[in-house]
């Protein structure tokens, strides 16, 4: 045996003492402020209670419980239970983090002065010695971003009381949920997710669970995608390390050393989409015209309530119907040819909810760069006649009141200008029939003839707080007589909204796109439930829907429109046929199709070969999707009007209804007005309205569009 040098062994004794002594000195001094700032910080209550909430990963899934979307911020998690891991997966975090866990109460001394004698040699902290107790602390209680002795010693004490609080699975629990794996997967079920595909941490092998454990230490640089050979390595050290407490055997460490690294990491499905845009957006912002939106009940900011959507671990269950979607996509498809540069906006209302079942707002979700179907405001043509025949009704007209349909051209006795509705044909018709024909002058003499005082502005403020009423954002319509023929913009949703207000016997609801929200413990924050409010008469929505129905069976709509079943709507075109629409409805659907460019207002001048229409390709569309959407439902028929009820038939002209100037004689085309008949009522018993709105601004020149 060779003789020990006394120098070779006093130097590294004497160097060995200092440090120890020097760590020990270091650990009592730092004892005094950290106990102080820790008694500042948490001196009262429990410390769970101090914790912050670990973000976890949303769901949005449709109206049969399907995932749809996943939605997280920076970090992605799904918090599991120690049963849900295997025992091989828990072995390779204890071995590799803390051997010692089960056994110390939150400081590991031995771990300690192991990390301060590397620390004190290196100059600064390059190990930290940190239990899992104290890394939980670090993650979950702590804000510094320093990582000084102090910060360590703090840790240190507040995991001391931690264990006095929680049981050590509970800690274990909640490290393993918190922890970051890398590639924006924080806690085990992301990471298995993430790197192995697996929705089940069970599955995972000893290989796998072996390579997780490894990248706890630091997930970037030991990333199995950018770093394999280092991922390797460290996925080694951590099975030798399983061996050692017996975890595994060396056979078993042998075999999972071979097992392939992952080559890229898979995200979970975050769907970006139209309808996924409009939840997220409806649930982030408040609109205050809106009551009982899911908004309210998710935070009074948008700051909180993006926290709870992208960090609260919610289940937003929406209204959204994938057979339906596959449906009306598949109808757009069908009629639109692929290369064409124009679309179609789709939107599929349940009436019985409100529910937005479907919506195609665009083949490119990422190359358009708004919703058409929400946001996009187009002028409606022909289709806002029924907003105006709404307004008609309500103020005392009859289906069989009579119009002339020729050409006229109305001056405003205050301006040079003059509207000229475009050069009309047909004669005098009736009411009826005026809109089974979408006759523009006949509507044009309507809509004055509402209101001719004020310059014919006051019948387009009678339209408009009807439009407004039935669920159209009125606050860019402007009183002018041509709004009757859609000179003015609204979106396909405003105008499903609307109609389906017919469908539902005047009854107005709110578009739906959230049924329920539960929290992560299963509580119910928000549950729509429907409430409308009636906007119109029973009788006068059945009058309108009962008048609707004729442009479908012999209208502008009969030639694509007949679905097999009772049905109503209207078709709309617009000057040089920029836009075109069919919305309409059964008692179960409304549907609303606009078709155009979505950037620009092009011609549709041959889509196909076909000069578009309202009463062609859209309503094509509409019936691709209405008549296969109904399939499975009972054939129910609207509820008829009480004919009974209708005002007698009087004459509609631009100064009014049956208003004749003295010095003219009653017209051959239609029955003279009876000076002696009773004053008219809406059907229903609603009185006439006779008083005009505020005065508005003059009218301009405008022409409108065609059916």
């Amino acid at each position: 045996m060779r003789p020990v040098r006394f120098r070779s062994f006093l130097v590294p004794f004497v160097l060995t003492v200092a440090v120890g002594a020097t760590a020990l000195a270091g650990a009592v001094a730092l004892l005094v402020p950290a106990g102080a700032e820790f008694s500042r910080a948490v001196a009262f209550g429990p410390l769970d209670a101090d914790m912050r909430e670990a973000a976890r990963r949303s769901y949005l899934v449709d109206s049969t419980g399907q995932l749809i979307s996943t939605l997280f911020a920076e970090e992605d998690r799904e918090p599991v239970t120690l049963d849900d891991l295997p025992d091989h997966l828990i072995d390779a975090v204890l071995a590799i983090e803390d051997r010692r866990f089960y056994e110390h109460h939150g400081i590991d001394w031995n771990g300690v002065g192991r990390a301060l004698t590397e620390n004190l040699s290196a100059g600064e902290v390059e190990q930290g010695g940190s239990t899992i107790t104290q890394q939980l602390v670090k993650n979950t209680m702590t804000e510094s971003p320093e990582r000084d002795l102090k910060a360590k010693a703090r840790e240190a004490i507040i995991a001391y009381r931690l264990e006095k609080e929680m049981s050590k699975d509970e800690i274990l629990e909640r490290y393993l949920n918190v922890v970051n794996f890398g590639n924006g997967a924080y806690g085990v079920k992301a990471a298995a997710e993430r790197y192995f595909n697996k929705r089940d941490p069970k599955d995972l092998t000893v290989g796998e669970a072996a390579l997780l454990a490894g990248l706890i230490q630091a997930p970037g640089s030991l990333d199995p995608i950018v770093h394999p050979d280092r991922a390797a390595r460290r996925r080694a050290v951590v099975l030798e390390a399983m061996v050692e407490i017996g975890a595994i055997t060396e056979e078993e460490a042998a075999a999972a050393r071979l097992e392939p690294l992952p080559t890229s990491a898979r995200s979970p499905d975050r769907r970006r989409d139209f309808f996924v845009d409009e939840v997220i957006q409806r649930l982030l912002k408040d609109d205050p015209d809106v009551p009982g939106e899911p908004s309210e009940y998710l935070g009074p900011d948008e700051a909180t309530r993006y926290d709870r959507v992208f960090r609260g671990g919610l289940r937003i269950e929406t209204t959204y119907d994938p057979r339906l979607q596959w449906i009306a996509t598949a109808a757009v498809n069908e009629v639109i040819p692929a290369d064409s540069p124009f679309m179609a906006g789709v939107v599929v209302l349940d009436n019985a909810t409100g529910a937005v079942r479907a919506m195609v707002a665009g083949r490119d979700f990422e190359q358009l760069q708004y919703n058409v179907v929400t946001d996009g405001r187009r002028q409606t043509g022909s289709s806002f006649k029924a907003i105006t025949l709404a307004a008609a009704l309500e103020a005392g007209y009859s289906p069989r009141d009579t119009v002339s349909g020729s050409t006229f051209s109305w001056r405003n006795p205050r301006s040079p200008e003059s509207w000229n509705p475009l050069t009309c044909s047909g004669g005098t018709m009736t009411l009826t029939d005026a809109i089974v024909r979408s006759n523009n002058c006949a509507f044009a003499r309507t809509v004055l003839s509402l209101g001719p005082g004020n310059d014919g502005a006051d019948g387009a403020a009678r339209v408009i707080d009807m439009a407004a009423r039935l669920g159209i954002d009125a606050s860019r319509l402007e009183p002018r007589p041509s709004i009757t023929l859609g000179t003015m913009d609204t979106s396909p949703l405003d105008m499903a909204e609307a109609f389906s207000v017919f469908a539902r016997d005047g009854v107005h609801l709110y578009p739906v796109f959230v049924q329920r929200i539960t929290g992560p413990d299963g509580e119910v924050i928000f549950e729509h439930r429907p409430i409308g409010e009636r906007v119109l008469s029973a009788e006068i929505a059945r009058t309108e829907t009962d008048m609707l129905t004729g442009v479908i069976e012999r209208g502008t709509a009969s030639r694509f429109g007949d679905i097999g079943r009772p049905a109503a709507g209207k078709t709309g075109t617009t000057d040089d046929n920029k836009n075109a629409w069919f919305v309409g409805y059964t008692p179960q659907f409304t549907t609303a199709v606009w078709m155009g460019d979505p950037v620009t207002n092009l011609p549709m001048s041959s889509v196909g070969g076909v000069r578009v229409q309202g009463g062609n390709l859209p309503t094509r569309i509409w019936a691709l999707t209405m008549e296969p959407a109904h399939e499975g439902l009972p054939v129910v028929d609207f509820t008829e009007p009480d004919t009974s009820a209708w005002p007698r038939a009087q004459h509609i002209s631009e100064e009014g209804r049956s208003y004749r100037p003295r010095s003219a004689a009653p017209p051959t085309t239609a029955p003279a007005a009876d000076p002696a008949a009773p004053p008219a009522s809406a059907p229903g018993g609603a009185p006439t309205s006779t008083a005009p709105p505020p005065p508005t601004p003059s009218t301009p020149p405008s022409t409108g569009g065609g059916p």
